[in-house]
């Protein structure tokens, strides 16, 4: 649905203690995210970004604020509900893939199906669906990662992103690793998952021609948004 927020922040903190020192990673920051479109983070190294988007995913816990995703208050949840929450409302894409080296393809991408709870029957299937949505052909499924291109495991590690049917995808400089032409292939599809499937996207990013591709820019400094 067109002008659904998906996420949304308010007067959101996250303070880290170095020694004495705290530390503001994230200064109150006011973020409404839609439904189906592609929002990309920029700003200088330490400016927030990827805290922001851990805050997000629940891999962090924010000082102060609220923030709602996909009508669930992460905020208040318990840590065995931020558990469920990432497996099923957040699909995560790395720059450096973290896929798992001991398992195919297709085990890494069954893997979130089987941590959530889905019938064993179903799994293999849609993984193999997955892979081929994200242009892994079947030959490739029985690989395990190191004999995978660059290009290739981050296909993988997309498909896995949405493996529990996700409403929100968060990718940390998904292209970081990737020479060119094999990035804008990873943009590409990123961007066709936000328009076709109606999936939320949001990119950290330090390419600029991204940030002017990307439906909403968000411009930050200091743990704010300056722009966007």
């Amino acid at each position: 649905m067109e002008g659904h927020a998906i996420v949304q922040t308010r007067k959101l903190v996250k303070e880290f203690r170095m020694g004495p020192q705290v530390i503001r990673a994230v200064d109150g920051v006011n973020l409404s995210l839609q439904k189906g479109k592609v929002t990309a983070i920029m700003g200088p190294s330490g400016c927030g970004k990827s805290t922001l988007m851990h805050l997000m995913g629940a891999l962090e816990r924010p000082t102060e604020g609220s923030l709602v995703v996909d009508g669930v208050e992460v905020t208040s949840l318990s840590a065995r509900e931020e558990v469920e929450y990432r497996r099923r409302k957040v699909g995560f894409v790395f720059q450096d893939y973290h896929l798992l080296p001991g398992l195919t393809a297709l085990e890494n991408v069954a893997l979130p199906m089987e941590l959530a709870g889905a019938p064993r029957a179903r799994q293999a299937p849609r993984a193999m669906d997955l892979l081929e949505s994200v242009g892994l052909g079947e030959e490739r499924h029985g690989h395990r990662p190191t004999r995978l291109s660059g290009g290739e495991q981050q296909r993988v590690a997309i498909a896995r992103a949405l493996a529990n049917d996700p409403s929100l995808i968060l990718a940390d400089e998904p292209t970081g690793n990737l020479d060119s032409k094999t990035g804008r292939q990873i943009v590409d599809l990123l961007f066709r998952l936000a328009k076709e499937e109606g999936k939320t996207v949001v990119l950290v990013t330090h390419e600029p021609g991204l940030g002017r591709r990307a439906d909403r820019l968000v411009q930050m400094e200091d743990g704010r948004i300056v722009e966007g």
